[in-house]
């Protein structure tokens, strides 16, 4: 190797063959492309200085689609969060058998927010969630739904209400402090109940539902007797949900 003066600088060089590719060499590997399926335990985004986590599940049947169905799912309050929430409510395999994406996304503390701040940064962190999601995979826009449980269910309904035209539908299992989405603009909702939910009682449930749709809201109530505050497995409920959420798209005419 040659070191040459020159104005102050020093430049090293060297034979051309030990910088550039010969004739004869061999290229390095194509680097593997990044799978589109599988489960993705601890997957990150940005909301903007703030790193926020979710799971994401990608059926192998839907790598190569472009035209993606997503379900966003929003867990419990306490010790529910995006790695349990999966085994409580089953959706993994509603997701495998019906063939649609489902992103769990984990909440900042124990719970989500109520009001104010903390509201709205959850509101934001979905945002970024869907754009980071349809940068990675091919969503189809039309097909974005919001699915809840619990204190996720009340988020869910939140976010449909102050995001109109965003979300093609949303599921509010066994939601808290019910209270009927203001907006006339909602997207058509499903919400599920237990009749045993010592939680959240069944009566304003049912009152916030009448009171949707006399509002003139699409919203159907599934309550189920014998169930308290917890996910609904029996039935194959996970299917029904899908039926009902498969059949909403942005833009389809009431």
């Amino acid at each position: 190797m040659t070191i040459t003066r020159r104005q102050g600088l020093t430049a090293l060089t060297a034979p051309l063959a030990l910088t550039a590719w010969s004739a004869g060499a061999t290229p390095p590997p194509p680097q593997p492309a990044e799978r589109l399926d599988g489960e993705f335990p601890d997957e990150r985004f940005q909301v903007g200085r703030e790193s926020r986590r979710y799971r994401l599940v990608v059926p192998r049947t839907l790598a190569k689609s472009t035209g993606l169905p997503l379900v966003i799912a929003l867990h419990g309050m306490g010790r529910d969060d995006k790695d349990s929430f999966p085994r409580a409510s089953g959706l993994n395999g509603a997701s495998a058998k019906h063939e649609f994406a489902v992103a769990y996304l984990q909440a900042r503390r124990s719970g989500w927010g109520q009001k104010g701040a903390d509201l709205d940064e959850d509101l934001q962190a979905l945002d970024a969630l869907l754009d980071a999601l349809k940068a990675r995979l091919p969503v189809e826009a039309r097909r974005v739904h919001l699915l809840g449980f619990s204190s996720g269910a009340r988020l869910a309904l939140r976010a449909a209400a102050a995001r109109p035209g965003r979300y093609a539908s949303v599921v509010a299992h066994s939601t808290l402090m019910p209270v009927p989405p203001p907006s006339t603009k909602m997207p058509p909702q499903i919400w599920v109940h237990g009749e045993r939910d010592r939680l959240s009682d069944i009566g304003p449930v049912r009152r916030a539902v009448a009171a949707a749709l006399k509002a003139r809201q699409r919203v159907q109530l599934i309550t189920v007797p014998n169930l308290g505050h917890q996910w609904a497995r029996e039935a194959d409920l996970n299917s029904q949900l899908w039926t009902f959420m498969a059949l909403q798209t942005l833009g389809r005419p009431d």
